[in-house]
């Protein structure tokens, strides 16, 4: 599934992001690199969010989320600096060749700090495909004046045209926090809740009553991540979840959304 630059690859040819099709050729989800000089690649993953249909045959892309790290993130979230270097790799080079090449709307993550950032910040505004870039707004602790500043900057966003996610609703102490702060276009489900939710009564009613409460609120839709079996899928969707996203959809076609 890895993509890697070829050594005796011409210098244009290495300065753009090429999707690399997963390992069951789908083309939805998949590893690869980008050149970014200096003899610098930085690895990067794209993981497919699919939406429910009535039945599993018509299953269609929403979109899919951009991700540091051939595999995971980084275990180094500091210096700053390697995240601003990232979201200039990520809004100059990766995301024009996936809008041009791929369908569906690209999720892209941000902490409070990263989203506070100037430098970041500019990397958004000036981004050209705002109908396309949905920010996703992740767990991580922070103060209730940081949440919320960071949550002044993420409305304004919404309000130049970006949609906003809600990530790792049921993982911590600030996901519902995060969403009353801002008005989300889709709220995402922790994978820990959904994977807990297999065995636990507990948290099963956990996730379906998130799906009420978003039905109730009357915009966001609801996305579970983390869905890796059978079982989860037909969890995610007992519980009213609107789309899906894990190691499953690498396993299974779906009706469109693949990249030329």
């Amino acid at each position: 599934m890895a993509s890697c630059v070829s050594a005796n690859a011409s210098r244009a040819s290495r300065r753009r992001a090429w999707p690399w099709p997963s390992a069951t050729g789908n083309g939805r989800s998949w590893r690869a690199s980008v050149w970014v000089g200096s003899g610098k690649v930085v690895p990067y993953r794209a993981e497919a969010i699919v939406a429910f249909p009535s039945d599993w045959a018509g299953e269609r892309l929403l979109g899919r989320e951009l991700l540091r790290g051939a595999v995971q993130a980084p275990r180094v979230w500091r210096p700053q600096g390697n995240w601003q270097r990232w979201y200039r790799v990520v809004f100059e080079q990766i995301l024009p060749v996936h809008v041009l090449r791929c369908s569906g709307l690209v999720f892209i993550n941000f902490f409070s700090d990263q989203i506070l950032d100037p430098m970041i910040q500019g990397l958004v505004r000036r981004c050209p495909f705002r109908d396309r870039v949905v920010l996703e707004w992740v767990e991580r602790p922070a103060g209730a004046r940081r949440l919320a500043r960071a949550g002044g900057v993420f409305q304004g966003l919404r309000e130049e045209g970006f949609s906003l996610a809600i990530d790792d609703v049921g993982a911590g102490a600030d996901g519902l926090g995060r969403w009353a702060l801002v008005q989300a276009d889709f709220v995402k489900a922790s994978g820990h809740l959904l994977h807990r939710a297999r065995a636990d009564v507990g948290a099963r009613a956990v996730l379906r009553s998130l799906g009420h409460a978003i039905r109730d609120e009357g915009h966001a839709r609801y996305i579970v991540e983390w869905v890796e079996r059978w079982d989860d899928w037909w969890l995610a969707q007992e519980c009213g979840a609107d789309a899906w996203q894990g190691f499953l959809s690498r396993k299974r076609p779906v009706s469109a959304g693949g990249c030329e």
